[in-house]
């Protein structure tokens, strides 16, 4: 069973209507179940982000920057990452919430 935060998450992002794709997608992947994929974050255009995804079972945020650098975050809660999505400013989100705590 996957739990309401997840789901949430998931429609938060779009994956809702899209879950037979995502689903079989992630099968294609070696992904047991959506819980393993990483799903790719939306968050308002930033000059700090470029990307960032995230692994619902593991709670690892992986994010990307513009300058090519990928930074990940184990552990990471899933209301913090709603937040990254909800951010006005996406890096001033990170700066607050995620920055410095690396694995």
């Amino acid at each position: 069973m996957i739990p309401l935060q997840v789901l949430e998450l998931l429609a938060e992002v779009g994956v809702e209507a899209e879950a037979g794709e995502v689903a079989v997608t992630a099968a294609g992947k070696g992904f047991s179940s959506l819980l393993d994929f990483p799903i790719p974050l939306p968050f308002k255009k930033s000059r700090c982000l470029a990307s960032a995804s995230y692994v619902p079972r593991s709670g690892e945020l992986t994010v990307t920057f513009q300058t090519g650098r990928s930074l990940s975050y184990p552990d990471t809660s899933i209301v913090t990452v709603i937040g990254l999505i909800r951010a006005n400013s996406a890096g001033s989100y990170y700066n607050a919430y995620i920055r410095g705590r690396e694995g």
